[in-house]
């Protein structure tokens, strides 16, 4: 996947200024922990022993927070390939943001008893917008979902065709389709190159280990298992018994203990369907079948693998 787009100029930039930030919030600190040092021995009795370590604390957390934001900065090159480009847009804002906050030179909020509690929740909305993102899941949901529109979208050229039930060679542009064709189809169309000419039949499904060859993630079923409560939108439910019975089917959703699924099992399944997913509760959770779901989640596919 092509990295983020960003302007390396404007984090050079960046860089820059949070560094000088440091710097002058170092020396603006000196300065004024002397001019404090001389009001606290000039006189004693003054009483301001604790607003000077009230402000030496607030000084400290500044210079803290300051280089935390130039460590922030250094760091988002390299996070914001690591992450997508809506995410990225908004971690270039809070940045500047955060920059543009340190880079006062009024000393006076160092006097405001909020302020430590304002640079820490800043700090950790900034790091909220990085540590909690993860990327890899995101691509993953997205990945499985993408086979469930990919159903949804032949599923409805199956209902408006003049389909009649029976294999196929893939891709289905015929006039015949079955279970494992439509299957075969639905990740042909999502680019999975293998899937093309001859169909791959239920019990190819089960016996090959999906998991090794494309990183899909794979769940055993029992026989008569009711699964309804582990399937989600685009997940490949198979079953088969080894002896040329098999049936599967793609999942759209579960709705109220209801499986909905693209199910092109029999003719009647598509023409009856009035183009909506079809209830196949029955196959997800009393069928006497053995078999597993395959869930489509990877990211490091090779899609001309087994081609």
């Amino acid at each position: 996947m092509a990295g983020i787009q960003y302007n390396a100029s404007e984090f050079a930039n960046a860089i820059v200024l949070s560094s000088e930030l440091v710097d002058n919030i170092k020396n603006s600190k000196a300065q004024i922990l002397g001019i404090l040092d001389i009001l606290a021995s000039a006189d004693p009795e003054m009483g301001i022993g604790g607003e000077v370590e009230g402000i030496r604390s607030s000084l400290s957390t500044l210079e803290e927070a300051a280089l935390i934001v130039a460590a922030n900065v250094r760091n988002a090159r390299i996070l914001i390939e690591k992450t997508d480009a809506e995410v990225a847009s908004q971690m270039n804002i809070d940045i500047n943001n955060e920059l543009d906050s340190l880079k006062t030179k009024d000393f006076n909020n160092l006097l405001d008893p909020d302020y430590q509690a304002r640079i820490k929740k800043a700090q950790e909305e900034f790091n909220n917008l990085l540590a909690p993102y993860d990327y890899n899941a995101q691509l993953k949901k997205y990945e499985n979902n993408k086979i469930s529109s990919n159903a949804g979208e032949l599923w409805q050229k199956v209902v408006n065709g003049n389909y009649n039930y029976a294999g196929t060679a893939i891709p289905c542009n015929g006039n015949t389709i079955d279970c494992s064709s439509f299957v075969s189809w639905v990740l042909l169309n999502s680019g999975y190159k293998e899937f093309a000419g001859n169909q791959h039949v239920t019990q190819q499904f089960v016996n090959t280990d999906w998991n090794k060859k494309y990183g899909w993630q794979e769940i055993p079923v029992a026989a008569y298992e009711d699964v309804s409560a582990k399937l989600l939108p685009g997940d490949i439910l198979v079953r088969d018994n080894g002896n040329n019975d098999g049936h599967m089917n793609i999942t759209a959703y579960v709705k109220d203990g209801k499986v909905y699924a693209y199910d092109c099992g029999s003719t009647n399944n598509w023409r009856s369907s009035k183009g909506e997913p079809i209830d196949k509760s029955k196959f997800a959770k009393t069928d006497r079948r053995p078999g597993k779901i395959i869930r489509i989640s990877n990211l490091d596919v090779d899609l001309n693998k087994g081609v």
